[in-house]
Formats: C-alpha cells, sequence, structure tokens
C-alpha cells in the first residue's frame, strides 16, 4: 500500500513536471514568436529607413544633376560672351592701329609743312 501512494505521488509528480513543461515549452514557442515578429519589424524598419535614405539621395542627385547641368549652360555663356568680347577688343585695337599708322603718316607729313610755315613766318616777322 505504500508502495502504491509511492508510485502514486511519483505519477503525480512526474505528470505535474510533463504539464509544467509543456506549459514551459508554450510560453517559448509564444517568446520565440513574439521575437521573430519583433526582429521581422525591427527589420522592416531598417528596410523602410534604407529605402527611405535611398530616395532622398537620388532625389540629391537629381538636384546636383541639374545644377550641374545649370552651371555647364553658364560656363558656355561665359566663355562665348568673353569670346565676342576678346574680337571685339582685338578688331578695336586692329582698327585703332591702322588709324595710328594713317595718323602717323599724316603726321609725318605734317610736321614739316608746319615747319616750313613756321620758318616763312618767322622769316616775315623778323623783316
Amino acid at each position: 500500500m505504500i508502495i502504491t501512494r509511492l508510485l502514486t505521488v511519483v505519477l503525480l509528480f512526474v505528470s505535474a513536471i510533463a504539464q509544467a513543461d509543456e506549459v514551459v515549452n508554450a510560453k517559448l514557442d509564444e517568446l520565440d514568436a513574439r521575437t521573430q515578429r519583433i526582429e521581422r519589424v525591427v527589420d522592416n524598419q531598417a528596410l523602410l529607413s534604407l529605402a527611405k535614405r535611398i530616395e532622398s539621395l537620388q532625389r540629391e542627385v537629381q538636384e546636383l544633376r541639374g545644377e550641374n547641368e545649370r552651371l555647364a549652360f553658364e560656363l558656355n555663356a561665359l566663355k562665348t560672351r568673353q569670346r565676342e568680347q576678346f574680337l571685339d577688343i582685338d578688331k578695336r585695337l586692329h582698327a585703332s592701329s591702322s588709324v595710328s599708322v594713317q595718323d602717323s603718316a599724316s603726321y609725318d607729313t605734317s610736321p614739316s609743312a608746319s615747319s616750313v610755315s613756321s620758318s616763312s613766318t618767322s622769316t616775315s616777322s623778323e623783316s
């Protein structure tokens, strides 16, 4: 009888441990499932954050390309303007130098004529 009671207690104890083990396993499975869901959410948030960062960088690249295109256009316009100004200055210098050559040629003949007239003026005033 003692053995029967002892066996009954042992069986109850084993069944209680088995039930407790099932409860613990169920809790562990539930915790594992929650952990996996949290990890998925965190991974999704990280992916979402990366996607937002990629979009932001793509917008920035587009803006920089636009700025680069605008600056290239302005640079070409400035080069063209500078070239036109250089050609204009060059043309004026050539025109000015040809006028100077003509003036110097006429100036070379003028002083001799004026020296002749001044010498005749000084001769007439002396008389």
